[in-house]
């Protein structure tokens, strides 16, 4: 029988809920100028959008550099000609 209040068995919880929020937070992603941002799981951060029923995709490095990526998205949707 094993106690709730055993050591080793509340060290595994909070070791497990630490785990769990840790690849929640590291792999959530959010929008920048309608763009996805996703934090790849080699470390990477890139962006991604549908147009046209195609995805286009940017890099955007180790780093997540806001004034970068709004740059990038500008010269992309340039070079594809659509404004939003």
């Amino acid at each position: 029988m094993v106690a709730i209040d055993d050591p080793v068995i509340i060290d595994s919880v909070v070791r497990r809920i630490v785990s769990i929020s840790r690849n929640i937070d590291k792999h959530s992603c959010f929008n920048i100028d309608g763009w996805t941002v996703r934090l790849s799981l080699d470390g990477y951060y890139r962006i991604y959008k549908t147009i046209d029923g195609r995805t286009e995709s940017l890099y955007l490095g180790k780093s997540l550099d806001f004034k970068k990526a709004r740059r990038k998205i500008a010269r992309k949707e340039k070079e594809l000609n659509i404004f939003f």
